[in-house]
């Protein structure tokens, strides 16, 4: 019974700081976005979908894998999976 006071409490805690939380965004603008590497991947125009199109891309996916971006997100997956467990 105790556990899940503390857990309602936490939870209720946390939706209300994000809630009070003041975000005023709209009056901003995005900064322009930097050219991004494309990895040999083709592009946009050329691009037509069908399932040896997976396969063939692979390669290109695995290469993308090992930065920094994807191993927190990574990370953060993987210890939400062991908390919820």
């Amino acid at each position: 019974m105790r556990q899940t006071t503390y857990a309602f409490l936490i939870t209720v805690s946390v939706w209300t700081g994000i809630a009070l939380n003041p975000r005023d965004v709209s009056g901003q603008t995005l900064a322009p976005l930097p050219p991004t590497q494309t990895f040999g991947a083709p592009a946009a125009k050329d691009f037509t979908p069908s399932v040896r199109r997976i396969f063939a891309d692979t390669l290109t996916d695995f290469r993308r894998l090992p930065s920094l971006d994807s191993v927190v997100i990574l990370s953060m997956g993987g210890l939400t999976a062991v908390a919820g467990r």
